[in-house]
């Protein structure tokens, strides 16, 4: 019995130690928020979810801070976590980290830095780029609008036209036209100074394309703007969906469903990378069958979409996972 139990013990230390021996140390991480903070039910709180589960599985240890305003600022920032040499890796959540880390990267060669969402301009060793496959959430969104539509247009508003706002248009039509190729797909943006940020343009832009075109659903994806094309939706009797947060509600019974980029695979997945002596500075790209991209469950909407189109959804949700459709981008 006790040479059984000896044997029992020396298996777990073995299975133990043949657990952790690929990761080459504990890990210390700066990450930078953007200036909401936790509790934004977004970006940053997806991230601290992939920080913690990286925590318990590799034992990192991280420490948080909160974006600067200006771009002077955001340097600043940055140059100082890099100048410390306390931080294996510096990862900065808003997008406007990254024309900082693009000059920060330089200056420090050896430091690691994870951006996300938007590509750099110039590939650097030492920045990894995270960034997602839009189209398939635009995808999703095209195909439930073309479902629950009644009439005989559908409409995608983005807030300027950069590039993953143009995915997410790009995916939505085709998902539109998968269900059915006789729709009519419209599209506006919101663009202006502060094409994220203007609750009245948006509200504009989907009176204009209700008005002009009956459209029956719109997809936006235009941040802060989205609050006036859900407005308009629910004066004008119409669905909405939303990208990026969930925002079923904010207009309960009108908004079907809210498409949401999630960074915490992401995130675990770079850290990991890293804690195992694997770090490359390059891009990933994560999408439905990393569980990187989301949707909210009819909470508020099932019964107006209805079981099948629930049923129809959920498939099609898997044939982009599988590989079965295949979205351009």
């Amino acid at each position: 019995m006790k040479n059984r139990l000896l044997l029992v013990i020396l298996l777990l230390c073995s299975f133990l130690t043949f657990g952790t021996s690929k990761v080459k140390k504990q890990l210390n991480i700066a990450v930078i928020y953007s200036v909401r903070g936790k509790g934004d039910k977004n970006k940053n709180d997806f991230a601290y979810e992939g920080l913690m589960k990286a925590k318990r599985d590799f034992g990192i240890e991280f420490k948080e801070f909160t974006q600067r305003i200006s771009v002077i600022d955001i340097e600043y920032q940055l140059r100082s976590l890099a100048k410390s040499e306390k931080y294996d890796l510096i990862i900065g959540i808003p997008e406007e980290m990254r024309p900082g880390v693009a000059v920060i990267a330089k200056e420090f060669p050896k430091q690691k830095f994870v951006v996300t969402y938007s590509p750099m301009d110039e590939k650097l060793p030492n920045v990894a780029t995270i960034l997602f496959r839009e189209e398939e959430g635009g995808f999703l969104a095209g195909a439930l609008a073309a479902m629950t539509t009644k009439t005989y247009s559908v409409g995608f508003i983005g807030s300027a036209q950069t590039p993953n706002v143009r995915k997410y248009e790009k995916g939505f039509k085709q998902g539109a036209k998968y269900i059915n190729e006789k729709l009519v797909t419209v599209s506006a943006y919101v663009e202006g100074e502060s094409p994220r940020f203007d609750i009245s343009g948006g509200k504009k832009k989907a009176e204009e394309m209700i008005k002009k075109y009956r459209t029956g659903v719109i997809f936006h994806d235009a941040g802060g703007s989205g609050i006036g094309i859900l407005n308009a939706a629910q004066e004008n009797k119409i669905f909405a969906i939303s990208s990026e947060q969930n925002e079923d509600k904010l207009a309960p019974g009108t908004v079907l469903t809210s498409i949401m980029t999630d960074l915490s695979s992401p995130i675990y997945t770079v850290i990991k990378n890293t804690a195992t002596g694997n770090f490359q500075g390059r891009e990933y790209y994560f999408g439905l069958s990393e569980n990187a991209i989301k949707t909210t469950g009819f909470i508020y909407t099932g019964d107006k979409v209805g079981k099948e189109n629930i049923r129809k959804f959920e498939e099609i949700k898997n044939m982009i996972k599988s590989g079965k459709i295949k979205v351009q981008k």
